[in-house]
């Protein structure tokens, strides 16, 4: 038989200090006053379903838990590592999760990972969100039309979900070092060559001594470079060597 996750119901002197120092974060104070209504018995029997009936390993991380964590990181966005250190650190995460002790975190990262994806496998989480927005639309302690824009845009539990940053570094570096083709050495096609016609209509009468000059530069350094040039493209070479700027090109034999 699963154990059932009962805390108290009334607030200590502690938590309502604490309490009263949550007017910007009324989540605390909606979770920590409805969590016994949110989750009762018959819930909580949905949720152990989820578990095989034969516990291996450790002792299991209450369901109950893990679903309030879930809620706080949907509604605050905090990543995962966070949420760890959160349920040491912070009073009112301690609170909500009914958790008292200061050696060690209530759960581990690996632990509230895959409880979420055992909750988006099995859709509980679609369960979990409702529940709780129908309970704030009830109650009254907590709007829930912001309620249900934060659980839309979560980006761990939204829509539009995806992975945590730190949940995605083993499966990236074993991808990225993984051998691929090269891009980098494929070569650019180059850009198609300007005409150099002195008559482009591009071209000014001012600029065609210049562009004479430069494509008879650029003839000549073809046939010198070229190492099996023809006689006639030697003959035409030598023929324009003492070509004055002004003269009219001619055009290699072909």
């Amino acid at each position: 038989m699963p154990k059932l996750w009962s805390a108290p119901v009334e607030l200590s002197s502690l938590e309502e200090r604490i309490a009263s120092r949550c007017r910007k974060r009324k989540i605390f104070v909606f979770l920590r006053a409805h969590r016994h209504e949110l989750f009762d018995a018959e819930f909580q029997a949905q949720l152990w379903s989820m578990y095989s009936e034969h516990e291996r390993g450790r002792a299991r991380v209450h369901p109950v838990l893990l679903c309030l964590a879930s809620l706080l990181q949907a509604a605050l966005d905090v990543p995962d590592h966070e949420a760890v250190e959160l349920t040491l650190d912070s009073r009112r995460w301690r609170m909500v999760l009914n958790h008292h002790d200061d050696d060690r975190p209530a759960f581990s990262q690996g632990t509230l990972f895959n409880f979420r994806e055992r909750m988006i496998e099995r859709e509980m989480d679609k369960v979990l969100f409702e529940r709780t927005v129908t309970l704030a639309r009830g109650t009254g302690g907590f709007g829930a039309k912001r309620l249900r824009a934060a659980f839309d845009a979560s980006p761990l539990w939204g829509a539009g979900r995806v992975e945590d940053t730190f949940n995605l570094i083993p499966p990236f570096a074993t991808w990225s070092t993984a051998p691929r083709r090269s891009t980098w050495s494929r070569r650019r096609p180059r850009a198609p060559a300007r005409p150099c016609s002195p008559m482009s209509p591009t071209s000014s009468p001012s600029a065609a001594p210049w562009t004479r000059r430069r494509c008879l530069a650029g003839r000549r350094r073809s046939a010198r470079r070229s190492p099996r040039c023809s006689s006639a493209a030697r003959r035409w070479y030598s023929s324009t060597t003492s070509i004055a700027p002004s003269t009219q090109v001619r055009s290699p034999p072909r």
